[in-house]
């Protein structure tokens, strides 16, 4: 009884911090056709890898063409990583409204590039394209008891980073290694992002130091489950904070 009685309550908060605009762009894009999509790309990679890139300074010392021959998620406007030699994009993750409506990424993202663009759907896309599959997610949740979600055709729970979310699609995916670069979670040495931060991002920085123990513990609750589900999860960037997960040499992933 209690376990139902907190769920209605973490409802009742995602409605109340859903806008009308939203829960009318789901009824649209939370479709049977997207229903199916989704469901055509379980374990579509079972037993392969992938690469879930973020966006922190230390890719700089990356060589990031090494990525162009393997699967890999980008995240928020990682898109801009063509700019370091990285350009075979394959699967990207935005959940943003604000990041998305209001700082030109619906704009200037290049759908066309990717396999498929994994987006939430309580944003509209400038036109309709094909490549995109919509899913929903809970914005407010007890942030000391997140769950992964294993269903992506369910509502997926807020881990305070788009990490933990495409930690979920990689599951869904059915990839059993998964290497994280370029999530530092480290605020005071390694600041900033590869690419030119808009005036939004460099407030959002400001913000994500308060709230990088909560985004440290939803990765390390995605680790854990992907773990016990026989699915290994490294670190590969060569610095930073996320120490929750194990380490492994960026340069020797490709030498083996």
């Amino acid at each position: 009884m209690q376990t139902k009685n907190v769920n209605y309550l973490k409802q009742r908060l995602h409605n109340l911090w859903t806008t009308t605009e939203e829960k009318e762009n789901k009824k649209i894009n939370l479709s049977d056709k997207n229903h199916e999509k989704l469901i055509s790309l379980k374990n579509k990679h079972r037993g392969e890898r992938c690469f879930i890139v973020g966006s922190s300074p230390s890719l700089k010392q990356l060589d990031l063409s090494l990525l162009n021959d393997e699967i890999t998620f980008t995240v928020n406007r990682g898109y801009k990583l063509s700019e370091n030699g990285f350009y075979n994009f394959n699967y990207h993750v935005l959940q943003d409204t604000n990041l998305y409506n209001q700082e030109g990424i619906k704009e200037e993202i290049p759908y066309n590039k990717y396999e498929n663009i994994f987006l939430y759907a309580g944003v509209k896309p400038p036109i309709e394209y094909n490549n995109i599959i919509f899913f929903d997610y809970m914005k407010m949740i007890n942030y000391t008891n997140i769950t992964f979600q294993k269903n992506l055709t369910q509502i997926l729970p807020e881990g305070y980073t788009v990490i933990f979310t495409a930690l979920e699609f990689a599951y869904w995916l059915g990839f059993n290694e998964i290497y994280i670069i370029g999530v530092d979670l480290d605020y005071k040495n390694t600041k900033g992002y590869i690419y030119a931060e808009t005036p939004q991002e460099v407030q959002r920085q400001k913000n994500s130091i308060m709230n990088a123990k909560r985004m440290m513990n939803s990765i390390a609750v995605a680790a854990d489950f992907l773990n016990k589900s026989d699915i290994s999860v490294y670190n590969a960037s060569p610095c930073g904070c996320l120490d929750c997960i194990p380490r492994f040499n960026y340069e020797e992933i490709f030498n083996a």
